[in-house]
């Protein structure tokens, strides 16, 4: 992707200090991309990308949103917490949902601070469907596709 631009991406995996889990304390996705993107370029001193994502239930008011992946703590067992957000849709009309993802780059030499948002939408399933199952995968399901995200490969999902 970056082939003739004179750019090194390297993610946090690359790095040779350890990064310490960046508290999610932001009320938006906005603000918590922010908060690792702030704390990544200090710590670095070099322009970083940093995200932040959830799934938004538009008939439960967007929940679980920003806390997508703390709302069941302590249960950490996806299976399991599919099915709790199941149960939570069961009286739902509608069970329209979206997968939000905001990106916030920040460039320390320029004071520049940038955001993208993207929103994929999708419905809640009823029952788990798909084997290959990362979070939420199992019960998104994508209507312009016509399954779910746990049935896509790792290509049809980037």
């Amino acid at each position: 992707m970056f082939e003739g631009i004179n750019i090194i991406v390297k993610s946090l995996l690359d790095l040779i200090v350890p990064v310490p889990e960046i508290p999610e304390t932001g009320t938006t996705f906005e603000e918590n991309a922010f908060l690792k993107a702030d704390y990544l370029s200090k710590m670095l001193n070099k322009p970083v990308l940093a995200d932040d994502s959830g799934l938004e239930i538009i008939g439960l008011g967007n929940f679980p949103g920003v806390n997508t992946r703390r709302w069941a703590k302590p249960i950490t067992d996806n299976n399991i917490i599919n099915n709790l957000l199941i149960e939570k849709c069961r009286s739902l009309e509608e069970r329209d949902a979206q997968a939000v993802c905001v990106l916030c780059y920040i460039n320390p030499s320029t004071n520049e601070t940038r955001y993208f948002r993207g929103i994929t939408k999708g419905l809640i399933t009823e029952k788990p469907v798909g084997n290959n199952v990362f979070g939420y995968d199992a019960i998104f399901f994508l209507t312009e596709i016509g399954q779910t995200y746990a049935k896509l490969t790792v290509e049809e999902k980037n």
